[in-house]
């Protein structure tokens, strides 16, 4: 199987590394200069000479449309994998048959989110509360954080698009969204130019209580779901990985890594079905624009 990255930034390095491992053949489409054995700067010879089976996309966010429109129009009509979040604002309409686009929101293959699926019966949830925070500075070591497509809005950065794992994971676990209220913004001193702080507080059809808390924030990285039932509290810990639910533990032999190879080999096996799709992707979209549209209006932003 051979796989055309787009982007060789620290993504689609992370993408390129792992799926060698795995026995996948890999080049790289960039427009820079970049080392690596199978590399391209022009897209429609690289898809004309290496051939490939799917192509990944992982360059800026605000640029992942214009990069799939890129490939329907050179004739590529094989699967493409998006880096999350599916764009940078919700789309009317789309040239790609989005029946192939499948968007990498790599947690639904957590271990955890995986046991969750299958132990946690999410209808008779009442009250449910997701936190994530890990400090900006310290997510690419090599780098300047505020040279990072993160500090952009402009770009497609800012907290609440590059922390999406959790609004897509909402949905996934309790239905489409009803309504939402939310207040965020550039909060704290960071040297950057988007949202750092978003708490959000939403309503779905299977949970009419479920609030959010995602930042840039948090020396002490957390990623940390509750989900409250008459009968019983369900405490997930990602970092840790480990899921209480009442006094009972259980704990996962898992890393950082464990999502994507588990996400890899459920597309080898042509297992689709655990995957973001189009529509999913773009309704987590809709979602971060209902957000923002709730802090810009002071109000509740219905679900139409």
């Amino acid at each position: 199987m051979r796989c055309l990255i787009v982007g060789y930034g620290s993504i689609g390095q992370r993408h390129s590394g792992l799926l060698s491992k795995l026995g996948i053949s890999v080049a790289v489409y960039s427009r820079r200069v970049i080392n690596f054995s199978t590399s391209y700067d022009n897209l429609e010879y690289a898809i004309d000479h290496f051939n490939p089976d799917f192509i990944i996309i992982a360059t800026e966010t605000v640029t992942h449309v214009d990069v799939i429109n890129k490939l329907h129009s050179i004739g590529f009509s094989g699967i493409i994998l998006v880096e999350k979040p599916l764009g940078k604002d919700y789309l009317e309409s789309i040239t790609y048959d989005k029946r192939k686009i499948l968007v990498v929101y790599n947690m639904r293959f957590h271990p955890i989110t995986t046991f969750l699926k299958s132990n946690v019966n999410f209808d008779d949830i009442i009250s449910s509360n997701f936190y994530v925070g890990q400090y900006l500075p310290f997510w690419r070591v090599n780098s300047h954080y505020q040279e990072s497509y993160s500090a952009s809005s402009l770009m497609g950065g800012g907290v609440l698009r590059d922390l999406s794992h959790e609004l897509d994971l909402i949905l996934h676990f309790m239905g489409d969204w009803i309504d939402v209220i939310s207040k965020g913004g550039h909060f704290s001193k960071l040297n950057i130019a988007s949202d750092d702080v978003y708490q959000i507080l939403l309503n779905t059809h299977k949970c009419s209580l479920v609030s959010l808390e995602c930042n840039y924030l948090d020396y002490i990285s957390q990623r940390k779901y509750i989900f409250n039932t008459n009968k019983s509290t369900i405490l997930a810990d990602f970092i840790n990985n480990k899921v209480t639910i009442n006094n009972e533990s259980v704990s996962f032999d898992c890393d950082y890594y464990t999502s994507y190879i588990n996400m890899y080999k459920a597309f080898i096996s042509k297992s689709f079905d655990q995957f973001c799709s189009f529509d999913e992707g773009n309704n987590v979209l809709k979602l971060v624009n209902a957000c923002e549209d709730s802090v810009i209006h002071k109000k509740f932003i219905l679900n139409l």
